[in-house]
């Protein structure tokens, strides 16, 4: 169908494909993920008028679902009597058992993860990261892009603010009364539901649940996921704020001396100087542990010459003149060997068809934000830990959802409705932004009508939609102590 004849029966066929959507998220002949997220925009308005406002600050939220491509019974699993709850108690989620084992399985993780990580080992040096396919199954799981748009379904979008608590009830109610969870006279009665939210949603929903004794039918069978995309989204942002005075900084600078560094760049720039960060390391990793190893020896020597003066009551030095460069050199060590692998390993996993590879990155993931101390890494690390705890109680007690995390984890990476709500922003003329009926119809036809904007001048055409991350920026380095010095360390002893 034409643009043309699309936009004159649009408001037809999106009630139409709306009425179809609603009928089969009450039947139980397929597995749908709902999501809900919030689409806040703040633009100035068109015109000046005494009856309009000059800056418009709209909190909406969007709801879209996800097609599960596989056959799974959703019946409740009632054990001995006992019904398998969705939310399971937390009794058994905070266990002193289950908090050991979480924190004996940080506390094995080692620091040196660059040789044995999934980027390194698979070669990925293409931006987003994503493996190159080894078998007939790899391919087929890449090819399928169930982090994209090809299983993602738009159903409205909502007036209320989802960070509000009033919001999220509201929210809450437009998705219980599709999914029937809590409504024992739902058509889908007695089947579990799937919901999925961001970082900052989730957690408030969990305490909304869990407080309140009357959502205790919505908790035996809604299924409340944390988005596995947004923590790799962050991660990156962490370790770009952490590390950018001290190493990200004057090597980017020294690569590119004319270039503006932003303090947030966008994810894709992030993610690109990171992989060249980390294709560069294998060229330097030898005289950056020569270094830390000849700084510790000096360390220490001086320290015990310390102890030698303090004896013979002479006077002493406090001020070790090695220690400050030998803790430089870790923090250093600890961005190339740990952090960079960390974060690029979970995103390329959570793209894989491997589920429990893919749980270890995670829990390699929370150890970073542990170690990094700022606001936004405090913010993911309760949740996180919290749903590290709720899927090994899962796993302990073989809830059926478990057959879908082993079968196809990476369609709960909310990274498809991020590019559904990007699509939507391009598709909105400007006069039409703060609408919200037509809003809602645009929203319900980002998968059929491409972008609008300025069309691009022609150009080659390209196969590829990524970028290859190459080895050209290696010739700027002719010596690997050069990138070292670079990152801020003085080689003067």
């Amino acid at each position: 169908m034409s643009a043309r004849s699309l936009a004159r029966h649009s408001q037809v066929i999106l009630q139409y494909q709306k009425n179809t959507y609603h009928e089969e998220f009450l039947s139980s002949s397929a597995i749908w993920l709902h999501w809900l997220d919030n689409f806040s925009r703040n633009f100035p308005s068109s015109g000046m008028y005494f009856n309009k406002k000059l800056f418009c600050n709209l909190n909406w939220t969007a709801h879209g679902a996800k097609l599960f491509p596989l056959r799974y019974d959703e019946s409740w699993v009632v054990d001995n009597g006992a019904l398998h709850s969705a939310c399971p108690p937390l009794t058994g989620i905070l266990h002193k058992d289950n908090l050991a084992r979480l924190v004996l399985h940080l506390s094995k993780i080692d620091i040196k993860q660059f040789d044995s990580s999934f980027v390194y080992r698979r070669h990925v040096n293409r931006v987003p990261l994503k493996a190159h396919p080894l078998t007939k199954d790899e391919e087929k799981h890449y090819s399928r892009s169930f982090d994209g748009l090809s299983t993602f379904v738009p159903v409205d979008i909502y007036e209320d603010n989802i960070q509000s608590r009033a919001g999220m009830l509201a929210c809450l109610n437009h998705v219980l009364r599709l999914c029937g969870a809590g409504d024992a006279e739902h058509p889908r009665v007695g089947l579990y539901s799937f919901l999925l939210l961001d970082v900052s949603t989730f957690w408030m929903l969990i305490r909304i649940l869990y407080s309140f004794e009357c959502f205790e039918p919505v908790r035996k069978s809604l299924y409340v996921f944390f988005g596995l995309w947004h923590p790799y989204s962050y991660a990156n942002v962490a370790i770009w704020n952490c590390f950018r005075h001290t190493f990200i900084g004057p090597a980017f600078f020294h690569l590119f001396p004319s270039d503006m560094l932003l303090k947030r760049p966008s994810l894709t720039k992030c993610s690109t100087f990171f992989t060249f960060m980390r294709q560069c390391y294998p060229t330097f990793r030898a005289f950056l542990l020569e270094n830390i190893d000849r700084l510790r020896s000096l360390t220490l020597q001086f320290d015990i010459d310390n102890v030698a003066l303090y004896i013979a009551n002479k006077p002493i030095n406090n001020n070790n003149p090695y220690r400050h460069r030998l803790v430089h050199l870790y923090n250093l060590h600890c961005l190339f060997d740990f952090c960079l692998p960390v974060v690029q390993d979970y995103i390329s996993l959570l793209k894989h068809n491997d589920w429990w590879r893919f749980r270890r990155s995670s829990l390699k993931l929370l150890l970073l934000f542990i170690m990094i101390q700022n606001k936004g890494a405090q913010n993911y690390r309760a949740p996180m830990l919290f749903f590290m705890l709720k899927t090994m109680y899962w796993a302990d007690h073989d809830q059926p959802i478990m057959s879908l995390l082993r079968a196809n984890h990476t369609m709960f990476s909310e990274e498809s409705g991020e590019i559904a709500l990007s699509r939507l922003a391009s598709l909105q003329p400007t006069n039409m932004r703060e609408s919200l009926r037509d809003t809602k119809e645009k929203w319900q036809s980002i998968t059929h009508v491409a972008p609008c904007g300025p069309k691009p001048l022609p150009a080659r055409p390209s196969k590829s939609k990524f970028r290859r991350i190459g080895n050209y920026l290696l010739l700027l380095i002719r010596n690997p102590s050069v990138f070292i010095v670079a990152c801020g360390y003085t080689n003067k002893y």
